[in-house]
């Protein structure tokens, strides 16, 4: 049903996004997103606000096949940042750095070194790890700190993190 540009297969899959099965519902937003038409992004975002929490998940990351809304889709990820569900959190956060073009949004990384959730923490320390290293050189202060985490992974991302800031091994 959803192949690039087969719009009379929209109505049905938007019909599809409210099926009691689950797995109907990945599917549709699946076809959906492979039609590539613009005009389904508003219908995909606005079911992230009152799907199932699978199909939540799925409509963040078939979001970036919206080449052309990526400002939008990183307004959603930010908000999805706040949500109650790490799962959720977790899954913006990647979302956000696939469509941040060329520069990370290190600002946001680094309010999600504050979350609860230790993957979430992991994975903005190694997103942070793939931005420019003259970017990160003010940020070691806010780094420092999760050396002490209780999580081993997160220790040794920051670790990591401050010697590539600092081109070598660095005093803890």
């Amino acid at each position: 049903l959803g192949w690039d540009g087969n719009l009379k297969a929209v109505a049905p899959l938007v019909d599809a996004l409210c099926d009691e099965d689950f797995e109907v519902q990945q599917a549709a937003v699946s076809a959906l997103s492979n039609i590539n038409d613009d005009r389904l992004f508003m219908a995909l975002a606005e079911r992230l606000k009152c799907g199932a929490k699978e199909q939540q998940r799925c409509i963040l990351y078939h979001l970036c096949g919206f080449s052309n809304r990526q400002a939008a889709i990183a307004e959603i990820c930010g908000e999805f940042l706040g949500h109650k569900d790490a799962d959720l959190r977790y899954d913006a956060l990647v979302v956000l750095d696939a469509v941040s073009e060329g520069e990370k949004p290190l600002a946001t990384y680094l309010q999600c070194l504050e979350d609860d959730d230790p993957r979430i923490r992991e994975q903005a320390l190694l997103l942070m790890s793939q931005a420019d290293k003259q970017r990160l050189k003010p940020i070691t202060a806010f780094v420092q700190p999760l050396v002490q985490d209780p999580c081993a992974n997160i220790r040794q991302a920051a670790v990591r993190l401050l010697h590539r800031i600092s081109d070598g091994p660095v005093a803890l």
